[in-house]
């Protein structure tokens, strides 16, 4: 296992991740003065589970791009980003009505920075992708992320652009010619075809490392009754669950199925079991079920249901706003003024919730009343799935 690599002259130390160093990017040829980034070559899988001991041919290919091409790379980023920018422009997408568009390089600096190269384990013809990552103006809390094949910009987008697979999901892509679209769409492809493959391989990886009984509650609960007959008649018992997976009737419950609770039941679940908050089976299905059922007095705007729900769940029973008296001794009127409507609205929103669905599509748009109208029927289903579980466990018990 290498410690340490030295990569296109940067030697970098392996860390529980990443091997990493840092790297200097912009500079000459580009309109970004030099700006110091972390670097770091990934050794982990989505998992968290390191499966290198070295970097790879691809990501010392792509290291290699990087370091030789990086000024023609950072011209293409800065491109790339005011694209994606007069994009979300064109969507009305900011929520600060005064952001301008950047119409220059310098104006866009001016408004985000960027701070991390990551060099990922996914290569499509002999070279890695490479994320990096940012901060912006327009965008504070999600951030900034580019991703990059060699010398492609594939993805403009949020943080996680810069560290999740590739998928063009922000289809930024206005910045390239015809054939380089093609090109980005075909590495795009590329790379989705073996992320699959090898998510499929780490599935069945972890599938077959699974305990006996872990594979036996996965087969009921999925009504493969073939693999269920074969673990049972091995003699695979169902309540050997090991840490920390809990007792086999709880996870029978995590899947809200009556039917599946019966059939763990059926296959020799034991009731006389508690979770670690120390509730039986019957007991945390109560709470749910009471949870539920508060949930849907709540919806119906039944007087006293969101704060016997709030109770329930250990919340305070009354919202606690700023009073009036509280207000005024606040001097700065500015911020006085600020708070009084956050407090205004914040009311609003709970005199909604405790009015329910009536409450909440007064005044809605016909397809956000269908939704509030679907999320009350299936919290019906829902609620009708618990009884049916708190019956068959009292029968149980």
């Amino acid at each position: 296992m290498s410690e340490q690599v030295t990569v296109g002259g940067h030697r970098l130390t392996r860390g529980p991740d990443a091997w990493t160093s840092t790297i200097d990017i912009g500079g000459p040829g580009t309109p970004m003065a030099v700006t110091t980034v972390d670097f770091s070559i990934v050794h982990v899988d989505d998992c968290g589970q390191s499966i290198l001991e070295q970097p790879t041919a691809a990501q010392l290919a792509a290291v290699e791009f990087f370091v030789e091409h990086q000024s023609q790379l950072v011209c293409q980023m800065l491109k790339a980003i005011r694209c994606f920018l007069q994009r979300l422009a064109s969507e009305n997408w900011f929520m600060d009505d005064e952001f301008e568009v950047p119409t220059t390089d310098d104006e866009l600096l001016e408004v985000m920075t960027l701070y991390s190269v990551t060099v990922n384990i996914d290569a499509t013809d002999g070279i890695a992708w490479i994320g990096v990552g940012g901060g912006c103006d327009w965008d504070e809390e999600h951030g900034l992320g580019i991703s990059l094949w060699r010398d492609l910009v594939l993805d403009v987008g949020r943080a996680d652009v810069a560290f999740s697979a590739p998928d063009g999901g922000w289809n930024v892509r206005e910045h390239l010619s015809e054939a380089d679209q093609q090109r980005r769409d075909s590495v795009l492809a590329e790379l989705l075809r073996d992320r699959e493959q090898f998510e499929q391989q780490s599935w069945e990886q972890h599938q077959a490392s699974l305990p006996d009984s872990v594979k036996l509650a996965q087969a009921i609960a999925m009504r493969d009754t073939d693999a269920a007959k074969q673990l049972l008649e091995a003699g695979v018992n169902l309540n050997d669950m090991p840490p920390p997976y809990g007792p086999a009737i709880f996870m029978a419950m995590e899947y809200q199925d009556p039917q599946i609770v019966r059939e763990f039941l059926a296959a020799g679940a034991r009731v006389d079991v508690c979770n670690e908050l120390g509730q039986t089976p019957l007991e945390y299905a109560e709470q749910v079920m009471r949870l539920q059922q508060m949930a849907n007095q709540t919806r119906a705007g039944m007087p006293g249901a969101l704060e016997s729900m709030m109770s329930e769940m250990g919340m305070d029973e009354e919202l606690s706003l700023l009073s009036d008296d509280d207000l005024d001794d606040i001097e700065d009127q500015g911020v006085r003024d600020l708070l009084r409507s956050a407090s205004d609205s914040l009311k609003g929103v709970y005199e909604k919730l405790a009015g329910g669905t009536a409450a909440m599509s007064e005044g809605a748009a016909p397809e956000q009343v269908a939704y509030y109208e679907n999320v009350e029927r299936e919290a019906n289903e829902m609620l009708d799935h618990w009884s049916q579980i708190v019956a068959i466990l009292r029968s149980a018990t």
